[in-house]
């Protein structure tokens, strides 16, 4: 399919630095810019091909929906040749690829789609990098498979889970997943990953792949799980990476929002499972009993902040705030690390879903025996007190900035 107008209109801007609508030029077409691909990634290609690529013919073939299955042997030999491309170049190229399997499926496997069949152990190699320097590959590597899983090629789906069983093993084990060469402290896609800046790849890609290929509802109807079990994902809510973190919370709020439809009885007879949301915030437990205690102190310190009569000593108390936080994080060192709002919202979000469950489940009178009853009901104070806290912490929060503007 064409562009869309608004597409045909930036594209058709010009070279100038803020472009240059008197000197536009007609769209290529997708076939003239497939066609500028293989020249410019083939054997005699000019020495400014890089710089071609990525000044012109990739964003503007990534104007079109998806390229034609006719382009896949280039990008898989860009793949292979991928060390002497720009980390830009390639990371378009992983993207088209994703595009592609999402795309075409298992009909990139037939003699029309040349070099297909080696495209997913290329990708499963990227994907089982455990390296900080090769992050970026890592994760890019990681959602082509998991795309190409969920199109039904079962090829992918095997060598998903190869590829990152090392970090869902840490996982289950409740550790984190560590890169060698250890947390980057920088962002590997050119923007702000976390409050303290430390990124961990392997973490991002097990639990997103994780998330992508349905674990909450294989575990929800009782099959197992492909990469990370309930309680798995829970232990990634502590990763001190905020996407990654993020995408744990994710897990978690999908587990509680996902029925439990396994088959059998859900009596509370002692051979019976736990459903899935139930094992997830038992896993969660003690980490969010921890966060309470930290966001109790963050409450204590926003009452003197509020308080404080003039602005010395109010500045004086937001810095022996931010201290006695410092404090109770170390003290409370289980407690997940809540740095951004993004992070902070979903995982009340999740929290909140599992206390409606575990409410729920305390009231299900007809397939829940007394004693399950009344352990769910239990289970669902902490994250009851965490949204009470939270709660407190706002108000003491918005109190203390009433304060300053006054």
């Amino acid at each position: 399919p064409p562009p869309s107008a608004y597409i045909q209109s930036w594209l058709a801007k010009g070279p100038a630095p803020h472009g240059d609508k008197s000197n536009a030029v007609p769209v290529a077409s997708l076939g003239t810019l497939e066609h500028e691909l293989a020249a410019l990634a083939g054997p005699g290609a000019p020495k400014t091909a890089g710089k071609d690529l990525l000044g012109r013919v990739l964003p503007c073939l990534a104007a079109y929906d998806v390229p034609s299955l006719t382009s896949l042997e280039t990008l898989c030999q860009m793949l292979n040749d991928a060390g002497s491309w720009d980390r830009f170049v390639v990371r378009y190229v992983y993207y088209f690829v994703q595009r592609s399997v999402e795309r075409y499926g298992c009909a990139m496997f037939v003699g029309d789609a040349p070099g297909a069949v080696a495209l997913i152990d290329r990708l499963s190699e990227d994907a089982s990098i455990a390296h900080a320097k090769h992050g970026a590959r890592q994760i890019l590597a990681a959602r082509a498979l998991v795309a190409a899983a969920r199109a039904g090629i079962g090829e992918a789906k095997t060598a998903t889970t190869s590829a990152l069983g090392a970090f869902a093993n840490e996982l289950r084990a409740g550790t984190q997943p560590r890169d060698a060469g250890g947390l980057k402290l920088k962002s590997i896609f050119g923007s702000s990953a976390s409050t303290d800046g430390s990124v961990d790849a392997g973490a991002r890609a097990v639990l997103g792949a994780s998330l992508r290929l349905g674990d909450a509802q294989n575990a929800s109807k009782g099959d197992q799980a492909t990469l990370l079990s309930p309680a798995a994902v829970a232990f990634g809510a502590r990763s001190t990476d905020a996407i990654a973190a993020r995408l744990a919370w994710s897990g978690v709020l999908a587990l509680a929002a996902t029925a439990d439809t396994r088959s059998g009885t859900r009596s509370g007879t002692t051979d019976t499972p736990h459903a899935a949301h139930q094992t997830a915030a038992r896993a969660l437990s003690p980490f969010i009993k921890d966060l309470v205690c930290v966001l109790e102190s963050r409450r204590v310190w926003n009452e003197s902040v509020a308080s404080a009569p003039d602005e010395k000593a109010r500045a004086a108390a937001v810095k022996a705030a931010r201290a006695s936080e410092s404090r109770a994080r170390v003290k409370y060192a289980m407690s997940p690390k809540l740095n951004d709002t993004a992070t902070a919202a979903l995982a009340m979000r999740a929290c909140g879903a599992l206390a409606g469950r575990l409410a729920a489940d305390a009231d299900d009178v007809e397939t829940l025996s007394e004693q399950e009853r009344a352990r769910c009901s239990n289970d669902a104070k902490p994250f009851l007190d965490l949204l009470k806290a939270a709660l407190r912490v706002a108000a003491g929060a918005a109190r203390a900035a009433a304060a300053a503007r006054a």
